[in-house]
């Protein structure tokens, strides 16, 4: 018997009361684009100070959809310090892997924990990992590119998973860092993330 149920499952790692709003949006899009799948949606919260307060904030944004699983993240109070202009400021604290002592930011950290303890709060065939300032803009899921490969999928030859957008692949143990200004073609240029929101706020 197959352990993994047929559908997706979303996992979303949020932070902090500001995280809120923006993981509504996500949600949302969600809840109007995937259509014709069975779908969980696991939010885990990582968590500032106050793990009940930062929760019981995201039980009232998204109480109104569906197939919502609030999962208690991790703390990340260790790369926090109060901020002048109030409220708090990450100090860029750092911690050191185990493998090769390289250093990690402690939010990078917790983030991929979350992420991890996400995954295994969930029983779907598949995953689907997002930032909660992600938005859907249109219907989709990877399931139906299967049915269009579903003999190489068979046979192992094609692997559907989804994958950011890529500048540059940098490889080896000394790639360091470089800043780099990429251009989009002006009809991309002109999509404005702010009015997608704006849009979703009037259910447009």
């Amino acid at each position: 018997m197959d352990r993994y149920k047929y559908g997706i499952d979303f996992v979303i790692v949020t932070v902090g009361e500001r995280g809120a709003k923006y993981t509504e949006w996500c949600v949302r899009s969600i809840e109007k684009y995937v259509k014709d799948v069975d779908y969980n949606v696991y939010i885990v919260a990582n968590y500032q100070k106050d793990w009940e307060k930062e929760r019981d904030i995201l039980k009232d944004t998204l109480d109104h959809y569906k197939n919502i699983n609030l999962v208690k993240g991790y703390s990340e109070e260790y790369s926090l310090e109060p901020s002048a202009a109030g409220g708090y400021e990450n100090t860029g604290r750092r911690i050191y892997s185990k493998l090769d002592n390289a250093p990690m930011s402690y939010g990078c950290y917790c983030h991929a924990k979350g992420m991890e303890l996400g995954i295994k709060s969930g029983d779907g065939k598949y995953v689907c990992i997002l930032d909660n300032d992600s938005i859907f803009l249109n219907e989709w899921f990877p399931i139906i590119l299967e049915k269009e490969y579903d003999e190489e999928v068979e046979n192992g030859m094609v692997k559907v998973i989804s994958i950011p957008d890529i500048e540059s692949v940098n490889y080896g143990r000394g790639v360091g860092y470089e800043i780099n200004e990429f251009m989009p073609p002006e009809d991309i240029g002109k999509i404005s993330a702010t009015k997608i929101r704006e849009g979703l706020n009037k259910n447009e």
